[in-house]
């Protein structure tokens, strides 16, 4: 399953942004490629040099929000020829990135400086939809329908602090990631009646987020409230792979095959480092909560 889910955002993110569309996208014929994606990155550096104070200075804030509304619409009849089969490959993906860097290097002290805050949401309320009937042909009349939904978080936040005084409220990683689906992949195959007139459905729903933070604190005086990471991650699925498949009627190679997952990831990385000539408080802690939740299922209704 989790080679499945893999496999479903990878190929989601190189199909979708090939067509990239915002609306439905609606064929009829023997060959169909199909994409919907949202791609958003954001890369920020922010360097401090002070020969006193640093306040409040030196701060990456990213905000990234996706929602997808439009579905992916395939019907497909084959011909009375050889090779007369339908083929639709179909993908639904959302991507955003965050590159987050801060310094701050200070004679005196730092406050409230050097702070990455990253905030990514992601949902999608669209769906996959392929009808396929095969051909007549002699040769090559079945069905092919691969779907594809996926969504994909990353965030690599890095701070760093350097104080001749107190270090207070500064280099501090922040990131949050949400992740809803409420897409379908939908198949709905007949087979021919020639030769090699059986069905294959391969779907997928994949959500991964990721997180690595890392944060240094150097202070001739205290530390306090500085170099903490904290990661929020959460993943919710609502959608189904659902695939009916009716085999053909040919002497050879009639029959279905299908292929489902359902998949969610999640990782964080996370390091702090404090050094003070005082005081400590309140400082270099790392904090993580991951949640995942799935209502999706995996239907197949197949008869030969």
């Amino acid at each position: 399953m989790r080679t499945l889910s893999v496999l479903a955002i990878a190929s989601v993110l190189f199909i979708a942004p090939v067509l990239l569309a915002t609306n439905n996208n609606v064929f009829a014929q023997n060959s169909v490629t199909q994409g919907i994606g949202q791609l958003q990155l954001a890369t920020q550096l922010g360097i401090c040099l002070s020969g006193v104070n640093t306040f409040i200075s030196c701060n990456n804030l990213s905000n990234q929000e996706q929602t997808n509304f439009g579905n992916n619409v395939a019907g497909q009849q084959g011909g009375s020829g050889s090779g007369s089969g339908n083929t639709a490959t179909q993908g639904i993906g959302q991507s955003q990135s965050v590159k987050q860097g801060a310094v701050c290097v200070s004679g005196d002290g730092t406050f409230g400086s050097c702070n990455n805050l990253s905030n990514q949401e992601q949902t999608n309320f669209g769906n996959n939809v392929a009808g396929q009937q095969g051909g007549s042909g002699y040769k090559g009349g079945g069905n092919t329908a691969t779907q594809g939904i996926g969504q994909s978080q990353s965030a690599n936040q890095g701070s760093l602090c350097v104080s001749g005084g107190s270090t207070s409220a500064s280099c501090n990683n922040l990131s949050n990631q949400e992740q809803t689906n409420f897409g379908n992949n939908v198949a709905g195959q007949q087979g021919g009646s020639g030769s090699g007139s059986g069905n294959t459905a391969t779907q997928g729903i994949g959500q991964s987020q990721s997180a690595n933070q890392r944060s240094l604190c150097v202070s001739g005086d205290d530390t306090s409230a500085s170099c903490n990471n904290l990661s929020n991650q959460e993943q919710t699925n609502f959608g189904n792979n659902v695939a009916g498949q009716q085999g053909g009627s040919g002497y050879k190679g009639g029959g279905n095959t299908a292929t489902q997952g359902i998949g969610q990831s999640q990782s964080a990385n996370q390091g702090s480092l404090c050094v003070s000539g005082g005081s400590t408080s309140g400082s270099c802690n790392n904090f993580n909560s991951q949640t995942q939740t799935n209502y999706g299922n995996n239907v197949i209704g197949q008869t030969r």
